[in-house]
């Protein structure tokens, strides 16, 4: 028997994230990356080749268009910066494993429906968070992508906001919804439902991107200099939208993903999928 999800399930974490869109770096492969006529197309494919002096040189190629060759010396750092696109976090492209999500529920729908699970773990595995979501039966391929898209976009969120709960805020404050970390796993859904290593997408949509140590912001400042108060109005910058947010005339905004990078979910309002149930596990556990 089919499964459908009755409507009267939805939830509401699953209509705060209905009308957003997704995408990685696999962080030696950084470099300033010039990308010509890409257009938001797809990769097709990646040459790799060793100059008579033994430097690595790879060309990436997109449709349409193609990108220089260019060397990808070993690179280091936490965090990606994007003029264009903002903040990206190393350590989150593979968060909840978008790629097996995706697997879960194709192979639930191809059974009639049933129960998917995302988890992750945080503090070296000494806590986590899973979620728990039924799938309806027998989706063509396209609804598969965009239904794990909604579930993981779902998850996403409700793992953020698990993060700045207590006691767990107490352990990391500045974690849940930094500016990064949604886009992050939109990119790294991206990639996994194309089939596309991290450092393809950023070459062929995201443009040139440098790797850092360096912390993204964290708070916002209140310009005082007219008023000139003394108390200076500090807040957390927080970013719950799978979009960038970049710094533009001198205020914090979300800005949209290239036309090519853009997916859509869809919504657990469709009956096509549905949260279950949420837990929190420690040391390994869940």
């Amino acid at each position: 028997m089919d499964v459908f999800i009755s409507r009267a399930r939805r939830t509401n974490y699953g209509a705060m994230v209905s009308n957003v869109t997704l995408a990685a770096l696999v962080a030696y492969l950084l470099l300033a990356v010039a990308v010509y006529g890409s257009g938001g197309g797809k990769i097709v494919t990646i040459q790799k080749q060793t100059k008579l002096d033994g430097e690595s040189v790879t060309t990436i190629v997109c449709q349409p268009g193609a990108v220089q060759a260019t060397t990808l010396p070993a690179a280091s750092g936490r965090y990606l910066h994007s003029e264009k696109y903002g903040w990206f976090d190393n350590q989150h492209f593979h968060s909840g494993n978008p790629e097996q999500v995706i697997e879960d529920v194709r192979a639930a729908a191809s059974y009639g429906g049933g129960l998917v699970s995302l988890r992750q773990s945080v503090r070296d595995g000494i806590t986590g968070y899973t979620g728990h979501y039924l799938i309806a039966g027998h989706l063509n391929e396209e609804e598969v992508v965009r239904v794990a898209l909604g579930v993981y976009m779902d998850w996403s969120y409700r793992f953020e906001a698990w993060q700045g709960q207590l006691p767990r805020s107490l352990v990391g404050p500045l974690t849940a919804f930094a500016i990064e970390d949604l886009p992050t796993h939109y990119v790294g859904f991206f990639a996994a439902a194309n089939g596309l290593e991290i450092a393809e997408v950023f070459a062929c949509y995201l443009g040139e991107v440098e790797a850092t140590d360096t912390t993204p912001p964290h708070f916002l400042v209140a310009d005082t200099s007219e008023s000139g108060a003394l108390d200076v109005p500090v807040k957390r910058l927080t970013n719950e939208k799978f979009m960038p947010m970049v710094l533009m005339d001198e205020e914090w905004q979300n800005v949209p993903w290239p036309p090519g990078l853009q997916l859509v979910p869809i919504d657990s309002a469709s009956g096509l999928w549905a949260f279950e149930q949420e837990e929190t596990w420690y040391f390994n556990g869940g």
